[in-house]
């Protein structure tokens, strides 16, 4: 995520004024953590580590099966956007400290938004 957001601010680097970007629009594993996070501010049952764990195998099989559809459709843009949004979340199923930090969240029941 650190990558997608420090490439993300270098496209406005010298744009003059305010700029608003909601980051969790353009990355899939931001928007997938803070819907999970506002769970756990409202103590939804859905909020636990293994319940994101789920949510996120679930996106990954759904945008694979969106992908599929798009090469049906022979759509290169769309492809080149899923595998983005793939690429995203499959490097945080694989980072130890993203899921130690989403277990930290659930036991701390800290406030975020």
């Amino acid at each position: 995520m650190k990558q997608h957001l420090c490439s993300l601010l270098e496209e406005f680097k010298g744009q003059a004024g305010y700029i608003n970007v909601e980051f969790t629009a353009c990355n899939e594993l931001a928007g997938l953590m803070y819907e999970w996070l506002q769970n756990a501010d409202r103590g939804c049952e859905s909020a636990s580590y293994h319940d994101f764990q789920r949510t996120l195998e679930a996106r990954i099989d759904h945008l694979l099966d969106v992908y599929q559809y798009a090469k049906v459709q022979g759509d290169q843009v769309w492809m080149d956007e899923l595998k983005e949004r793939l690429r995203q979340l499959s490097m945080a199923t694989k980072s130890f400290n993203f899921t130690e930090l989403c277990h930290k969240m659930i036991l701390s029941n800290e406030k975020f938004s």
